[in-house]
């Protein structure tokens, strides 16, 4: 912690592994403390070791604040133009997880809001929880109860990547997830100009 108190550097078992990680929450002991504690479990997957790692070796300054997200319907969000992650109230890993997800579209050039990218965080979402043990099933509602097709594809992602469950995943999104139930992804693209279902950013993680 430097001496202002207001900068964070994100260890673990000690040693420092980057110091471009600012966490402004109130000065909130606790949670700063939860949000490091939230960075570590994910660190410790492998799927999320590799998304932070690209995250840590860039030269952006990412702020994790409490700030209410625009979208009063979402429970957090991450704004690419401040590379801000606005994390409200939640201490949820799985809506981090999500958001960290959504940075590491944006470092590689993949921002564009789009059904696209909101399967591949989710799936994203999804994995980190497996690995990590947790039986969440899609803690953020994206698990559909009325259509099994659409669940079982997201949950064969989670395991492994295929274009055949990328592609029903991405189809059925708005009429399949709960994630959609307010409408709040009616008016996004479902595959941006220039994107490739057979080069999603899940393959390898």
């Amino acid at each position: 912690v430097d001496n202002d108190g207001k900068k964070y550097t994100w260890t673990i078992s000690g040693k420092i592994y980057y110091r471009n990680l600012c966490i402004n929450d109130r000065y909130q002991s606790q949670n700063v403390k939860n949000k490091l504690n939230m960075l570590n479990k994910i660190y410790a997957t492998s799927a999320g070791k590799k998304v932070l790692q690209e995250l840590v070796s860039s030269k952006e300054t990412y702020s994790i604040t409490n700030e209410l997200p625009t979208n009063k319907n979402a429970t957090a969000s991450y704004d690419g133009g401040e590379n801000k992650f606005k994390m409200g109230k939640s201490n949820d890993i799985s809506v981090f997880a999500h958001e960290l997800f959504h940075a590491y579209q944006d470092q590689k050039g993949r921002n564009n809001p789009s059904i696209y990218n909101e399967v591949e965080a989710y799936v994203f979402q999804g994995k980190i929880m497996d690995q990590l043990g947790i039986d969440s099933k899609f803690n953020s509602g994206i698990s559909s109860s009325n259509n099994s097709k659409y669940e079982k594809s997201m949950n064969n992602l989670v395991k492994k990547f295929s274009v055949q469950d990328f592609n029903y995943a991405i189809s059925n999104f708005r009429i399949s997830a709960n994630a959609n139930k307010n409408g709040d992804y009616k008016d996004y693209k479902y595959v941006p100009s220039g994107f490739n279902l057979s080069n999603s950013l899940l393959i390898g993680l």
